[in-house]
Parts: structure tokens; C-alpha cells; sequence
């Protein structure tokens, strides 16, 4: 059985929890809640890899937010879904710093 369906499945639920939560939290914290805000907000997330970074991006293209929101809203982003290598080289370093990869290697 190929296990690529389920991880899938799995990572689409991953989303729509993310997107669920972050249009709750835009809608208990700012008093409303849109979905495409908040699919908004975590494509913006995903991209950036620092709180200012995403601060920034968040009041160049997005409505203005406390601080400590932003922060919370990076932190549970990046908890759920990691951020997207912004370049190759950066997956191959990461990759040839994985450590061995052949069991002769140890």
C-alpha cells in the first residue's frame, strides 16, 4: 500500500486545522474571522522565517496587528506547517548536513 494518499490526506487536515485556528484567533482577538485572511496570513507565515520579517510583510500587504499576535501567529504556523525553503541551495545544505546516510557511514 503507498503511504504518499495518506500523508496527503494528512497534511491537507494539517492545513485546514492551521487555517482554522488562525481565522478563530482573528476572530476572537480582531472580532472577525475570514477565511481567506487567514490562508492569507499563513501563506505569508510559511514564508518568512523571523517575527520582524513576517511583521513587516504582515503591515505591507495585511491589516495591522498587535506584536504579540504576530508572534503567536509565526509560532503556531511554523509549529503545524515548516517554512518553505526560500531557495535550492538551502534544501541541499540542509540535506548534506543530515548527518550519514548508509549505515557504513556510522
Amino acid at each position: 500500500m503507498d503511504p504518499a494518499p495518506k500523508d496527503d490526506g494528512l497534511k491537507k487536515l494539517e492545513f485546514l486545522s492551521l487555517v482554522s485556528k488562525v481565522y478563530t484567533d482573528l476572530e476572537s482577538h480582531l472580532g472577525f474571522g475570514d477565511k481567506t485572511l487567514a490562508e492569507f496570513i499563513i501563506y505569508l507565515g510559511r514564508k518568512c522565517k523571523t517575527v520582524d520579517e513576517f511583521d513587516a510583510k504582515l503591515k505591507q500587504d495585511g491589516p495591522k496587528m498587535p506584536d504579540y499576535f504576530v508572534r503567536t501567529f509565526l509560532t503556531t504556523i511554523h509549529a503545524i506547517l515548516s517554512p518553505k525553503p526560500r531557495e535550492e541551495k538551502d534544501s541541499k545544505k540542509e540535506s548534506a548536513s543530515d548527518g550519514p546516510k548508509h549505515s557504513a557511514d556510522w
